[in-house]
């Protein structure tokens, strides 16, 4: 690194030119970054519950829905059905949207003179009491299930929008809310729906990008002004901050990777972290800003000193995120590579356009005289003082706060609900919490019955078992309403047998029903009634021949497929925690394992890729954890030529996700996608607190005795690792600005993670050093 050194010393203006030049070239590729905010796109595509919903998409024209809540104190009168009306007729003509299911539309079935009629119940709005009389007895006597439509107490209307499957949902869902918010219904309105969460998700994401970096970006320039208190020790830092960030964009554009609910936070995560080894850098050039004559000597000696620190920091550092790859979902792995690649890049511009600037720069001359000694430095002499004369009683303090902080441990929640990432009062939460307070339910489970050949579905059997498994998913709670088949099959045999209950039944395998034929007797054709025999399978097409005729053909589409070989129930869920839905799928797998085990049905939907995204959570935190704690072991042994030292190093970062867990518990934060990334983070950043000391340590221990090399490390490393650790925290606190409780829980718990390993840094090492006194501290071939 020397070589690289004396040549940017030499060619200061080739230097700052080449970077800006390149700096320019990825700011303008910035233009072509896309945004993903759904988070379910990024599960890998070879899991179960994955195949099995793109499945699904590619067997039914319609995967996602909207769900319009319509609430007033007069649901049913004129005025009320109208806007119902209005809304429905827009919806349907919408060309992103499949098909549209509300009060005002829905199919009724009933026997004619021909066998089977069937219409929408409405063709217009009733406009007097007396037709709304007769329309509410319709709607509540059709058999049709309700629950997602009218609300249990009767005050809401609810339009369930079926989008079509080669369109981008967000955008459609987008559409559908400008048109809500925007028409004067005699009521209020609720939108809900994933499409709907998820595009709430990218304008959260928008407004987190447009406020918090600007914020992160003003809190450093405060902090390096308290610092430095000069133009150049804001403007050097803050560019590689600016450089690097864009360089991190631009290529991310240019790979086509988009910002995602993961990445969307990585311009703040960088800017915390790029601006640390500027802050060590220039923190050095001031103290040894009158030692040296010249500006070249001054630069040369400062970074001879610091390459191996800045490039050892930097690489434990993206190592450590670079461990998020081992988490199978795609967007946090992308943080984990992008993150990586702009911490590699701030190690490259503090190693090259801060000192090609300062060859450029005049060395103040405040500081080539003895400058007072500042406040933070009088107060870690102090703090080195009372160590070396209290590490016992430091010692059995820090034991007393681990001991606290395992306690928490049992309380932490794995929570993975896309619903409480909103705070309580944002308009996507209230709309949730409505809607499935008093409708069905917008998280949905399907459950698939895939034949091996055409009509498989209309065989009474199986038929027979979707309606007893429909009726099991209905009685379970949190499951509001579901559909399928059956409901249609079962309706159509009970009008067709003038209305009598007894047949609101599937067929059975053999059906005995009565005739009328014509019979030769004395000479005459004389009608007798006869009784004859007909296969279930057969009845069951017959219905379904009639419908076709009578509906629509593709009525049915969104539950059979065209062969009648595929077909679904979807059960409606109005809570999506992992309790929930842990409880229902195992509910589920249940009773399928033991009244089906001879059909082959498969569990998909919203409710499987939530739960499939809390199994990957758990697996990713802990398998993160493991590969960033050897990662940055093996990394800091080369460094220091000693694995012992190199263990000694993640002693920090230990008790920085002891106490960050414990925190978790007892403070009722979930373990989820977003909080899950912070131990493998504060592992990454962490680390560089832990090497800073233990370099400088080795370093001081060869002029004294280990109470000695003590105090100088506190005194020479001690305030950049403070500063550095208050800059790098602050700035991940800006975090809790977020629009998204998941990120303002992480902003915090990294915030916390960065004072307590930089604490373990200054306390932790030098009290285990001053009780232990580690051989290898003093060897300089770092024997083992």
């Amino acid at each position: 690194m020397k070589k690289f050194t004396d040549w940017v010393v030499s060619n200061p203006l080739k230097t700052i030119i080449s970077i800006s030049l390149l700096t320019i070239f990825f700011a303008y590729s910035i233009k072509d970054i896309k945004v993903d905010p759904d988070i379910t796109s990024s599960l890998p595509k070879n899991i179960p519950a994955k195949l099995l919903y793109d499945k699904m998409n590619k067997i039914f024209p319609s995967r996602d829905f909207v769900l319009i809540a319509y609430e007033t104190d007069s649901l049913f009168t004129p005025k009320s059905i109208a806007d119902i009306f209005k809304l429905t007729k827009y919806l349907e003509k919408i060309p992103s949207v499949y098909s549209v299911m509300s009060p005002t539309n829905i199919k009724v079935i009933k026997g004619s003179e021909e066998g089977l009629e069937v219409k929408e119940i409405l063709a217009k709005p009733p406009t007097n009491a007396a037709e709304v009389s007769a329309y509410k007895h319709i709607l509540f006597h059709s058999d049709f299930p309700t629950e997602n439509i009218i609300s249990k107490d009767g005050r809401m209307a609810g339009v369930m929008v079926f989008l079509k499957n080669n369109i981008k949902p967000e955008d459609a869902s987008k559409e559908i809310l400008n048109y809500v918010n925007n028409q004067k219904f005699n009521g209020k309105n609720f939108v809900t729906g994933k499409p709907v969460l998820t595009l709430y998700l990218g304008r959260g994401m928008a407004r987190d990008m447009g406020l918090l970096f600007p914020l992160v970006l003003l809190l450093i320039i405060v902090i390096l002004w308290l610092s430095f208190k000069n133009f150049r020790g804001i403007l050097l830092p803050f560019s590689v901050v600016i450089i690097s960030v864009t360089w991190t964009i631009g290529i991310m554009a240019l790979t086509g990777t988009p910002i995602s609910h993961s990445t969307n936070m990585l311009p703040i995560l960088l800017a915390s972290i790029a601006v640390a080894d500027g802050i060590h850098i220039l923190n050095r050039y001031y103290e040894e800003a009158r030692s040296y004559p010249t500006s070249k000597e001054l630069i040369r000696n400062v970074m001879y000193e610091l390459n191996g620190p800045v490039i050892i920091t930097s690489v434990t550092t993206a190592f450590g995120f670079l461990a998020l790859n081992t988490s199978q979902i795609g967007s946090v792995g992308d943080l984990g590579i992008y993150t990586s690649v702009g911490i590699i890049s701030a190690m490259f511009f503090s190693l090259s356009f801060i000192p090609a600037s300062l060859v450029l720069m005049k060395i103040p001359k405040r500081f080539v005289v003895k400058k007072k000694t500042g406040m933070l430095t009088k107060a870690v002499n102090s703090y080195a003082n009372f160590l070396v004369n209290n590490y016992k009683l430091l010692m059995g303090l820090i034991v007393l706060i681990i001991i606290f902080s395992i306690a928490g441990f049992p309380k932490i929640v794995l929570e993975n609900n896309t619903i409480k990432n909103f705070p309580k009062g944002h308009p996507a939460r209230v709309a949730y919490e409505e809607i499935n307070k008093r409708f069905g339910g917008t998280t949905f489970l399907s459950v698939m019955f895939e034949g091996d050949s055409a009509n498989y579905i209309k065989q009474s059997a199986v038929l027979g078992k979707m309606d007893k498994l429909e009726t099991f998913l209905k009685s379970r709670d949190n499951v509001g309403s579901a559909l399928s088949l059956a409901d249609y099959v079962k309706r159509i045999n009970k009008v067709l047998h003038a209305e009598n209950p007894a047949y609101d039944v599937v067929p059975a395998d053999t059906v005995e029903d009565t005739g009328v034929d014509y019979v030769l007797e004395n000479g005459k054709w004389v009608e007798k009634e006869i009784k004859f025999k007909i296969s279930g399978e057969q009845v069951i097409s017959q219905y379904l021949q009639l419908y076709e005729m009578s509906g629509k053909p593709d009525d049915l589409a969104n539950l059979v497929d065209y062969d009648y070989q595929n077909a679904r129930i979807t059960a409606f869920i109005n809570d999506e925690s992992s309790e929930t839905l842990t409880r229902l799928d195992s509910e589920t797998r249940s009773y399928i394992k033991k009244y089906l085990k001879d059909n082959n049905v498969e569990l998909t939907g919203t409710s499987e890729l939530f739960l499939a995204i809390n199994n990957l959570v758990v697996e990713g935190q802990f398998l993160s954890i493991i590969v960033s704690l050897i990662l940055v072991s093996i990394v800091t042994s080369i460094l220091f030529k000693s694995i012992k030292l190199g263990l000694y190093s993640t002693i920090p970062l230990f008790f920085a996700m002891i106490f960050n867990f414990g925190y978790m518990g007892w403070a009722g934060i979930d373990l989820n996608i977003v909080t899950m990334l912070t131990s493998s983070i504060a592992i990454g950043v962490g680390v560089d607190y832990a090497v800073h000391y233990v370099y400088r340590h080795r370093i001081e221990l060869k002029h004294g005795n280990q109470e000695t090399a003590v105090k100088n490390t506190l005194r020479i490393a001690g305030v950049p690792i403070i500063i550095n650790a208050v800059t790098v925290g602050l700035g991940f606190l800006i975090l809790i600005f977020s629009t998204f409780t998941g990120v303002r829980h992480m902003g915090l718990l990294i915030a916390i993670a960065m004072f307590t390993s930089s604490f373990g840094a200054i306390a932790i090492l030098p009290v285990l050093f001053l009780n232990i006194n580690p051989k290898m501290l003093k060897t300089n071939n770092g024997k083992k």
